[in-house]
C-alpha cells in the first residue's frame, strides 16, 4: 500500500482552516506532519486538528527530513517566495490560487518546476468539483451545442472582514475581488470550454478597499462572448451559465443540485421540470459532504498521486496563464481599454 504523502502547510488562515483542514482530515493519501504560521493561536489550532507539529515560519520545515511536500497557503504576495524555496529544497508544492501576483514571478515558478522535476499543483478546486466535471463533459459532448456566451457571477459579503489581515484590502498584496474571486472563474471558463480568452475589457470600483466590485467582458478565441460580475459587497453567490445553440447550462458549485441543462425551446420554470428538479435535489443531498468540500479532497488526492508517481501536472502553466489574465483585467480597468489577453 502506498505511503501517504508527508505534507507541511505554510499559512494557517481562513482558507486553510475552513477548507483544507476538513478536506485533509481522514484522507489516507496525505498526512500533515507540520504547519507554519506566525500567529500562534492559528498555528496551534491547525496543528491540533491535524496532529502536526508547529513552526512560526516556513524555513525550518524545509529542512525537515519527514516533509516531502509543502502547501503554500500564505497571502498571495508571498506565494512565489515560499514556492521557490520549497522547490529548491526538493519538495513537491501545492500553491493556493493565484499562483503569484506578478507575471515575471509566475514565469520564475514555472521554470523552477521544470528545472527541479518536482510536482506542482494549484488550488483551483473547481477543476475537481464533480458538477464542474459533469458540465465540462456535457459541453464537450455537444449537448449544449455551439457556445455563444458565458455569464459568471461570484459575490461575497466579506463577512469575515473584521478578522481579515490588511492584505485582503489591497490589490498590490493580493486582496480585492479580482485576485480573491475573479481568479477562479477566469480559470473556470478555460477549463469548461477547452478554449482560451482572447480579449478583455474591465471596470473596477474601489471604495475603502481595492477592487470591491468589478465587471469583466470579453471574447474567447472561438468567438464566444464572456461576461462576469465579481463583488465583495453582496451576498454569497457562485454561478456560471453557458449559453449554447442546443440549450443553456446552469452551474452553481455551492449547491448540491447546482447543475441543470435546459434544452433550447424549454422553459426553466416549467412545472414538470421544477418537479423533476425537486426530486433530483433531494437525491443529491443524500451524498453527505458538500460537493465543494469534496472538490478540495479530490484535489489533495490528485496532488498526492502525482507527487508519488512523479507525474508532471499542467497546473504551473495554467497558473501562469491565470496570472496573465488577472493582470489583463487590472490593466483594462486602469486604462479603460480592451486588452489582448
Amino acid at each position: 500500500m502506498t505511503e501517504p504523502l508527508r505534507l507541511a502547510i505554510v499559512g494557517c488562515g481562513r482558507v486553510t482552516q475552513g477548507f483544507h483542514v476538513p478536506a485533509l482530515e481522514g484522507l489516507g493519501a496525505v498526512r500533515v506532519v507540520a504547519v507554519a504560521d506566525p500567529l500562534e493561536d492559528r498555528r496551534d489550532r491547525v496543528a491540533a486538528a491535524l496532529g502536526a507539529r508547529g513552526y512560526d515560519g516556513h524555513l525550518p520545515l524545509l529542512d525537515a527530513d519527514d516533509v516531502e511536500a509543502v502547501a503554500v497557503c500564505t497571502p498571495a504576495e508571498r506565494h512565489a517566495e515560499v514556492a521557490l524555496a520549497a522547490l529548491d529544497a526538493g519538495k513537491h508544492v501545492f500553491v493556493e490560487k493565484p499562483l503569484c501576483l506578478d507575471v515575471d514571478d509566475a514565469r520564475a515558478v514555472v521554470r523552477r518546476v521544470a528545472e527541479t522535476g518536482r510536482t506542482l499543483a494549484l488550488g483551483f478546486n473547481l477543476r475537481r468539483h464533480e458538477l464542474v466535471l459533469e458540465a465540462r463533459r456535457l459541453i464537450a459532448s455537444g449537448a449544449v451545442g455551439e457556445i455563444a456566451a458565458v455569464q459568471s457571477v461570484f459575490s461575497s459579503d466579506f463577512g469575515y472582514r473584521a478578522e481579515a489581515g490588511p492584505w485582503r484590502f489591497r490589490r498590490e498584496l493580493g486582496g480585492g475581488a479580482v485576485f480573491e474571486l475573479a481568479s477562479h472563474h477566469l480559470d473556470l471558463w478555460r477549463f469548461l470550454l477547452g478554449d482560451e480568452v482572447e480579449s478583455i475589457f474591465a471596470i473596477s470600483r474601489s471604495g475603502g478597499d481595492d477592487d470591491e466590485t468589478a465587471v469583466v467582458a470579453g471574447r474567447m478565441r472561438s468567438g464566444a462572448a464572456i461576461s462576469f460580475l465579481v463583488t465583495q459587497r453582496s451576498g454569497l453567490l457562485n454561478e456560471c451559465t453557458v449559453h449554447g445553440t442546443r440549450g443553456t447550462l446552469h452551474l452553481a458549485p455551492y449547491r448540491h443540485d447546482g447543475l441543470e441543462l435546459v434544452p433550447a425551446g424549454e422553459f426553466a420554470g416549467a412545472p414538470a421540470r421544477r418537479v423533476r428538479r425537486m426530486f433530483e435535489s433531494a437525491w443529491a443531498l443524500r451524498r453527505g459532504r458538500s460537493p465543494f468540500t469534496r472538490s478540495y479532497r479530490a484535489g489533495w488526492s490528485r496532488f498526492a498521486e502525482a507527487a508519488r508517481s512523479g507525474r508532471r501536472l499542467p497546473d504551473a502553466d495554467d497558473g501562469l496563464r491565470n496570472v496573465e489574465l488577472l493582470r489583463a483585467v487590472l490593466k483594462s480597468a486602469e486604462t479603460g481599454e480592451v486588452v489582448r489577453a
